[in-house]
């Protein structure tokens, strides 16, 4: 009987352990997107300053750096493409919307609001 109780104890704390580790896993890749996002912001930032280069061209530059995070690359490259046929917020909030990271509402809803600062009649995408 003693042997049931420590094998069932034993096999609790192991699946207790595991997820832990599932869960903390989430947060640090979320993490790891946040700053890769914040620093994709400053890079997109830069080249605007600084390249006068039309928006959908920075964003797919800045997509294209972002090898170890797809996902985030996936949002910057798909804007990018998107602004073909819409303006640049539009663009922006579809693909932040589409997108499948790690980010809760609450880092979504602000990363979306990023849209609302592109100045659309100076860096591309329509009207």
């Amino acid at each position: 009987m003693i042997v049931i109780k420590g094998t069932l104890l034993f096999l609790v704390f192991i699946s207790c352990s595991y997820i832990g580790k599932m869960f903390s896993s989430q947060y640090k890749k979320r993490v790891e997107e946040l700053q890769e996002m914040k620093k994709s912001f400053l890079v997109v930032e830069t080249k605007m300053k600084y390249t006068y280069d039309l928006l959908p061209e920075i964003l797919k530059e800045v997509g294209a750096g972002l090898a170890t995070f797809p996902n985030i690359a996936n949002i910057f490259i798909n804007a990018s493409d998107y602004m073909k046929n819409q303006n640049a917020k539009e663009s922006w909030e579809q693909a932040v919307e589409e997108s499948k990271t790690s980010m809760t509402k609450e880092d979504i809803s602000v990363i979306k609001d990023f849209g609302k600062l592109i100045r659309k009649n100076r860096y591309g995408g329509t009207s």
